[in-house]
């Protein structure tokens, strides 16, 4: 092949793929990190619920790598993991979207 037609050919790729790499890197979904969200007020959580001095229910600080589905698993709490929803709808003013929670969170258990 001749050079020019080879130099010209490469410049023409390197012209047309650059541009497109980088607008592609914008919607890369590899790597991307979950939004922040903005920081909960601290408010002091209303004391659980007691029935004759007897507290019902009881809290749960999250670690990492829990998830509501996880911690409605545990024996200690409700052993099915499928009442996540219990959990959450208890703790929806410190839970915006079920999907993320965050290590320190505690999250009041409240019985079945």
């Amino acid at each position: 092949m001749n050079r020019p037609i080879l130099f010209v050919s490469v410049l023409l790729c390197l012209i047309l793929l650059v541009p497109n790499l980088a607008f592609a890197s914008k919607f890369a979904i590899i790597g991307r990190k979950p939004p922040k969200e903005e920081p909960i007020e601290e408010v002091e959580p209303p004391p659980p619920p007691t029935y004759g001095g007897e507290q019902l229910g009881t809290t749960h600080v999250v670690v990492k790598g829990e998830c509501l589905f996880f911690i409605a698993g545990y024996r200690e709490y409700y052993g099915d993991p499928f009442k996540w929803r219990l959990i959450y709808e208890a703790n929806r003013d410190k839970i915006a979207n079920p999907h993320w929670i965050y290590p320190g969170q505690e999250f009041y258990i409240p019985p079945e």
